[in-house]
Order: C-alpha cells, then structure tokens, then sequence
C-alpha cells in the first residue's frame, strides 16, 4: 500500500505541477529572490494534492494521521492566500501558531524526551505540547526561509519524508508510512519543474510540506516508533543554514524580519557563480546522509540518538563555519 501511496502522488503531482506552469499567479523578480523573470508560484498545491490523495489511496483510515494532514492543509490553503494577496509575515507566523498548537493539544505531542542510553527524561503535558508546537513553527519557517535555489527544498523535504517512510513502514506504522511516502513522492514529482525555473513552490508548498514532514515525526514518536530525534536530523542542514543565519544576523544586530541574501547558499552561489542544480545536489547529499544516519539510528540503536543528533550538529556546525568564512 505504501508503493500506491508513492504512484499516486508522483502522478498527480507530476501533472499537476506541469498544469499550473502553464499559467497562474506568478512571483515577479525582487531583491530577495534569486529568479529574473515573472514565473508561477503555486506549485505548492501540486504537492499538496498529491500528498493528500497518495494518503488515503495508500492506507486504511487512521485518525490522527488524517488530523495532521488536514491542518497542514488548513496551513498550506492560507499560504496560498498570502502568496497571491501577500498577507503579511505577522498573520502568517499567526497561522503556523494555531495550526501547531492545534496538533499538539488535540492530536499527539511528546511526553519521554531520550537524552542517551537508559536516560528518559518526562515531560509534563503542557511542555510536551509546548515543545511540539514550538519545533512545528521552527521548522515551518527554516524550511521557507530556505527555499530559494530551484530545488533544493523540494529535494531534501523528498529525502526527509522518504527517512521517515521507512521507520514507519519497519516500525508497523502504515498510515504514517503511506503519507510519509506519499510526501516524497509529491515533492519528487514536483522537483522536475522546480529545476526547470518553470515553476515555483511558494509558501504554500514550503509550509504544507514542512507541516507534514514534522507532524508525522511526532506521531511516530508519540506512538513509540520512533525517537523525536528522526525529523530534526534528517532535514539538519535545512535547519543549520537557516537558524545559522538568523544567529549571524542577529549578532549583527540586523533587522531580522527584513528580506536578505545572507544564507550559506546565497553566498555559495554569488562566489563560485554555480549552478543552481549544482548548489542542490550538494545539500541533497548532506541530507541523505543526515536521513540515512537517522534511519540507522533508530533501528538499531535508538536510545542513541539524542546522541547521533548532538554529534551531526557539533561535526555541520562546524563545516557551516568555515564554509561561510570561505564563502561570505
């Protein structure tokens, strides 16, 4: 069922995606972007339909999973309003808040938080879902501030969800496996037409799928599947780059909230003068690895891996350092 899930939404992705670069809302250049001419920009809702239908072709009905998806959606339907009326940061940053404290409360947050072999440490409720809804919003907003080469989030979000669809599926977790791989698959049949600079994800394809990708890891987690650790270190050089940045700024003592070309990959891109699918293949690569180490992890050792995790951010901390020192 899992294998009807990934065709599915392959298909309806792939031609959806290639339905909506024919024509639609489009995103005209600007200084924070890195296109130069008018292209469309809803191809997030490719993936979104994908995901969905793949979903529920793809395994027997499971509540939360349902759950998670239709506030992803929820999530995904008014980032699309923002990208054709442009709603502003504020009530966006609104929307995520709700739609991940809504998950945490109602659907599934993390009550054991591993911290190494034999060491659990017990969350109260309250924190635990604070916890949840907080990393949902981190999350959300790293994978969008990152998607601005052609297909380097559609890429690692595929990789990712791919890590996590197979902890599922080995883990006796078919529904979560189904939309897991169902995720990838919608991505992936995205991807084709993100490199092509034909067509845009926008906030509605970046905040669905980084919605998704997280809520299914919590679901594992609070089902005992897998550790809260899967996700966070399967998409680390997402979130490096992008809480690296935001660090460096700050320290500078910018304007956060101000459109920028300040992360690692801007910077890789205006020094070398490469190729957008070169810069994406790269940071694919990092987060294969991440996701296949994170998959090892979990099924072989994972009350280690709030270990694997601390250690894969000390060694990419470290190369993100002297890569900007080199780069910026």
């Amino acid at each position: 069922m899992t294998a009807a899930a990934w065709a599915v939404a392959f298909v309806v992705a792939f031609a959806a995606a290639g339905a909506l670069a024919l024509g639609g809302p489009v995103d005209a250049p600007r200084d924070r972007g890195l296109h130069r001419r008018p292209t469309p920009t809803t191809g997030g809702l490719a993936i979104l339909a994908a995901c969905c239908l793949g979903a529920a072709v793809g395994s027997r009905p499971d509540l939360e999973v349902a759950a998670a998806l239709a506030l992803a959606t929820a999530l995904g339907a008014y980032a699309a309003a923002d990208d054709l009326f442009d709603l502003g940061a504020g009530p966006k940053l609104l929307a995520q808040v709700a739609a991940a404290g809504l998950f945490a409360v109602f659907v599934a947050h993390v009550v054991e938080l591993p911290l190494a072999a034999g060491a659990v440490l017990a969350l109260p409720w309250a924190l635990g879902a604070l916890g949840v809804a907080f990393w949902l919003v981190v999350l959300g907003n790293a994978v969008n501030f990152m998607d601005g080469a052609d297909g380097l989030v559609a890429g690692s979000v595929a990789i990712a969800a791919a890590a996590v669809a197979v902890v599922a599926l080995l883990r006796d977790q078919p529904a979560v496996a189904a939309a897991a791989a169902a995720l990838a698959a919608g991505n992936l049949g995205f991807l084709p037409w993100n490199l092509g600079r034909r067509l845009f994800q926008g906030d509605v394809g970046a905040l669905f799928s980084s919605f998704a990708l997280g809520a299914l890891g919590v679901l594992l987690a609070a089902r005992g599947a897998a550790s809260p650790y899967l996700v966070p270190l399967a998409v680390l050089p997402l979130l490096l780059d992008a809480l690296g940045t935001l660090t460096f700024r700050l320290a500078r003592r910018e304007a956060v909230w101000r459109p920028h070309k300040q992360h690692l990959y801007h910077c890789w891109l205006a020094v070398t003068g490469g190729s957008h699918l070169a810069l994406s293949a790269r940071v694919w690569l990092l987060t294969a690895a991440c996701a296949a180490g994170a998959v090892v992890v979990e099924l072989r050792t994972p009350e280690n891996a709030g270990a694997a995790l601390l250690a894969a951010v000390a060694l990419l901390s470290t190369a993100w350092l002297l890569a900007r020192r080199r780069f910026a």
